[in-house]
């Protein structure tokens, strides 16, 4: 789950129970959406240059920057790649999705 504020990334193994990651802020503002397909969880946000991360299983997280394009509004996987949308573009083939 995504959020906003220092633990705005958040897992749980029965969808009751949250544990955010504490000490860990992965956007400065906000959580947009997360995503798992491929073996590949994905957390789209806003804040601090850091516009989406990704986690092979939803504890510990890599933060990922896409440039220029905005911030990461919403991603999704389309059986072969991953299509993500920002608040000027979509884009494709993105470093670290592959």
């Amino acid at each position: 789950a995504v959020g906003e504020g220092i633990n705005n990334i958040a897992h749980s193994i029965d969808g009751i129970t949250w544990t955010g990651r504490t000490g860990v802020t992965i956007f400065d503002r906000y959580g947009y959406g997360a995503y798992y397909a491929n073996n590949l969880w994905v957390a789209v946000g806003n804040g601090g240059g850091n516009t989406y991360a990704t986690s092979t299983d939803g504890i510990n997280w890599t933060t990922q920057n896409i440039g220029n394009y905005g911030e990461v509004v919403g991603m999704v996987w389309n059986g072969t790649l991953w299509v993500l949308t920002t608040n000027t573009t979509t884009a494709t083939g993105i470093s670290g999705l592959e």
